[in-house]
């Protein structure tokens, strides 16, 4: 069932991409743990889509040490509400949306 996006906080901990070090006392026992997010937009077929316009459709890929879950999330508005569906895919669906990614823009790369 469609329902409004939420709204999530995040806090950026490292600027350079290079350097994962984070200086932490040692007597906290702090686990750092570092994520790689793959984001691709896809073209979208048509202006409208589930009864919504101005769609935007993204697959991800996240995990760590190769392992990963993916996802394909659609954003669109109806109504004046912005709804967001994500659902989890398979790599083998993951592989085929790529096909279909938007050459006008680039694959958005993250660690967190």
């Amino acid at each position: 069932m469609p329902s409004p996006s939420a709204h999530v906080k995040k806090y950026l901990i490292v600027v350079d991409k290079n350097y994962h070090d984070l200086k932490v006392p040692k007597h906290l026992e702090i686990k750092k743990e570092f994520f790689h997010i793959t984001e691709c937009f896809l073209t979208v077929q048509g202006e409208e889509v589930d009864g919504g316009t101005n769609s935007t459709s993204i697959i991800k890929k996240i995990g760590k040490n190769d392992s990963f879950i993916y996802s394909h999330e659609l954003r669109y508005v109806r109504n004046n509400e912005k709804i967001q569906k994500k659902r989890q895919i398979t790599a083998r669906e993951y592989i085929e949306l790529l096909e279909m990614k938007d050459v006008s823009r680039i694959i958005v790369r993250k660690i967190r």
